[in-house]
């Protein structure tokens, strides 16, 4: 048992780093839906002004969408701090909070692969 507890000692920035990136992807969920909602209205806005760009629409919507994997960052390094803040024995750490991104990005893609349909119908 001691070298359990050792163990989970020696690792305990990276389950809160784990634990920040689960809270990250939770409130990713819910703010996906209205960013991907406002990147088609700028695309849509945007090929009414130039209406030559409409064969390039679901480029520039997969564009716009990557902001959503740059917002990730900001707020795993938020969620990280104010995990730190709760515990009384652990400093902030750019580097684990940094992996709590990492850490997000990985969850969020697996549940996005298991959560698609199988597109291979044979």
């Amino acid at each position: 048992m001691r070298l359990l507890a050792s163990y989970i000692v020696s690792h305990i920035y990276d389950i809160y780093s784990i634990v920040a990136a689960t809270m990250v992807v939770a409130a990713m969920m819910y703010i996906k839906v209205p960013v991907k909602r406002k990147i088609r209205g700028i695309v849509n806005n945007r090929i009414k002004k130039n209406p030559d760009l409409e064969d390039r629409r679901s480029l520039l919507i997969r564009r716009g969408n990557m902001s959503l994997i740059i917002m990730v960052f900001p707020l795993a390094i938020v969620a990280f701090a104010i995990l730190i803040l709760l515990s009384p024995y652990m400093h902030f750490s750019w580097q684990s909070s940094f992996m709590a991104g990492v850490f997000a990005l990985c969850i969020y893609a697996f549940l996005e692969q298991v959560s698609k349909p199988s597109e291979n119908k044979d």
